[in-house]
């Protein structure tokens, strides 16, 4: 089975970039980087998908290229037995949650100035009220 350092190299050389190329697209040393495609340091999604970012191609593509565990309609959908796949679910739902408490905390926030105009309406027109002078009505001749 071919390994994501494995791919991410020969896809690396492939489109003729250096590993200082890589190191500085990542924001990474060149030590750093270097122990990626070494399969010295782990690799988690993020990074995956940044790799995946800077080759211009999709994290599926790059967790399958030059596999024979390659996605195929007539085979139907085959992954590599490294958790890969269960490594992606596990990074869409760990983003799925932050964009939902980004969402929770924007409701909350939109509560809070609903609550804030609703009490300053109410204010006003208690002001307004105390303000006008109450005129009985005018009497009849």
């Amino acid at each position: 089975m071919v390994k994501i350092n494995d791919s991410i190299k020969k896809i690396r050389k492939n489109k003729g970039f250096t590993q200082q190329i890589m190191a500085d697209a990542l924001e990474l040393s060149l030590s750093a980087y270097s122990n990626i495609e070494s399969g010295k340091a782990d690799v988690n999604m993020s990074r995956i998908s940044e790799i995946a970012k800077i080759f211009e191609m999709t994290i599926i593509e790059l967790i399958t290229y030059n596999t024979d565990q390659s996605l195929s309609v007539s085979k139907g959908f085959k992954f590599d037995t490294d958790g890969a796949m269960k490594q992606l679910y596990e990074h869409i739902i760990e983003q799925n949650k932050e964009y939902i408490e980004s969402l929770r905390v924007s409701i909350e926030d939109l509560r809070g100035k609903v609550d804030l105009y609703k009490d300053l309406y109410e204010t006003s027109r208690t002001k307004e009220m105390k303000a006008t002078p109450v005129v009985g009505r005018p009497k009849r001749k």
